[in-house]
């Protein structure tokens, strides 16, 4: 995962959540990603969060694919950002 912070906006770039869903590493790095993400916006405090690349792995993905959009959207929605 890579951030990158202009001013009053931050950008999370590639987090591809639900890598892997049947092993231990997968869910573990979504945790992880979810930790930083969270670490990251209560340091910046940003007006605008931004999402590019891919949010979601696209292999292997289970049928509901909007349950890991969810889940990397939580702490933005959460945290009031926008």
């Amino acid at each position: 995962m890579e951030y990158c912070s202009e001013s009053d906006s931050l950008c999370f770039e590639s987090r591809h959540y639900g890598e892997a869903p049947d092993t231990d590493w997968g869910p573990a790095s979504d945790i992880k990603s979810t930790k930083v993400m969270l670490d990251i916006l209560d340091w910046e405090r940003p007006n605008l969060v931004v999402f590019t690349g891919d949010q979601i792995t696209g292999e292997l993905m289970f049928p509901n694919a909007s349950a890991y959009v969810e889940i990397l959207l939580r702490p933005v929605i959460e945290g009031g950002y926008r």
